[in-house]
C-alpha cells in the first residue's frame, strides 16, 4: 500500500513536470530512478515534491495504524523535536544525479537500478520485484509507474 501510493505520487508528479521516467526502483530504505527533464531545476523540482508528499502520506498512513509503526518503518525515519512538534524524516534531504551520455552509462545505470533488489536478497531476478521498471523491461508488463523504455542494445 505505502509503496504504490508511493510510486502513484511520483507518476502525477512527473507528468505535471512534463518528465520522463526511463527506469525506477523503490526500495525499502532508498530509491533509484533514470528520470529526465525538460527544464533545468525540475529535476529538484520532482524529487522535492514527490519526497514531500509521500512522506506526509506514509507518516499519516502509518500514524492511522498506530504510531508505533514509524519507529518499524525503518532505521532511515528519525524524529526531531521542534517546539514539541514531532517531525518525521521519512527520507534523505538530498538526492544524488549523475549525467548520462553514452548507452553504455545508460545501460550500466540501468542494470544497477533493476538489479538492486537481487543484490539486496529481496528476490532472485529482478523482475519479480513489484517496485521497479524492471518488469517493463524484461517481463513485458506494466508497473506501478508508466515508464519511457529504451531499448538497449
Amino acid at each position: 500500500m505505502i509503496a504504490i501510493e508511493s510510486l502513484k505520487i511520483l507518476e502525477k508528479i512527473r507528468y505535471d513536470l512534463n518528465a520522463q521516467i526511463m527506469a525506477y526502483v523503490l526500495m525499502p530504505h532508498h530509491s533509484h530512478a533514470i528520470i529526465m527533464t525538460q527544464r533545468k531545476g525540475d529535476l529538484s523540482t520532482l524529487m522535492r515534491k514527490w519526497k514531500s508528499l509521500s512522506a506526509r502520506f506514509i507518516v499519516d498512513y502509518l500514524t492511522q495504524l498506530n504510531s508505533h509503526w514509524l519507529t518499524v518503518f525503518g532505521n532511515n525515519a528519525q524524529i526531531f523535536e521542534r517546539q514539541n512538534v514531532e517531525k518525521y524524516q521519512v527520507w534523505r534531504p538530498r538526492f544524488d544525479d549523475f549525467a548520462i551520455r553514452t548507452p553504455e552509462q545508460f545501460k550500466t545505470k540501468l542494470n544497477y537500478i533493476h538489479e538492486n533488489p537481487v543484490r539486496s536478497g529481496l528476490v532472485r531476478r529482478s523482475e519479480d520485484y513489484p517496485y521497479t521498471s524492471a518488469r517493463d523491461y524484461m517481463a513485458n508488463k506494466n508497473g506501478h509507474v508508466n515508464v519511457d523504455c529504451i531499448m538497449v542494445l
